[in-house]
């Protein structure tokens, strides 16, 4: 799978599970998986030596992560910077988002 097809097919699943929900927006949302994909590829630091196709890979391997942060960052559009939240009697509070990346671990040293 390439990192193209990876971001339509988690496009694909988050478009499923948000479509019905007031204010859907797919172009902002495709922006938040497309974010997710670059961030885990920045963390990872791959070796000049790694090709497109070894990149793709290693990314899917990381799917489940990259849906993770999408949503997240999708249902905190327009809630930048709040860690908790209360309006109406209603109350919110997030979780931590590096705790969704606590998996993703760099390859290789920045020299």
């Amino acid at each position: 799978m390439t990192i193209n097809e990876l971001q339509q097919a988690v496009l694909n699943d988050l478009t499923t599970e948000l479509q019905d929900t007031p204010n859907f927006n797919e172009n902002k949302l495709a922006l938040k998986v497309s974010n997710a994909i670059l961030e885990i590829e920045e963390i990872r630091r791959y070796p000049d030596s790694y090709s497109e196709e070894m990149i793709a890979a290693d990314v899917e391997r990381f799917r489940t992560t990259i849906y993770k942060l999408a949503l997240y960052d999708y249902a905190r559009i327009g809630a930048y910077g709040e860690s908790t939240h209360s309006e109406n009697g209603t109350n919110r509070g997030y979780i931590d988002r590096d705790k969704l990346l606590s998996l993703v671990v760099p390859l290789s040293r920045v020299l």
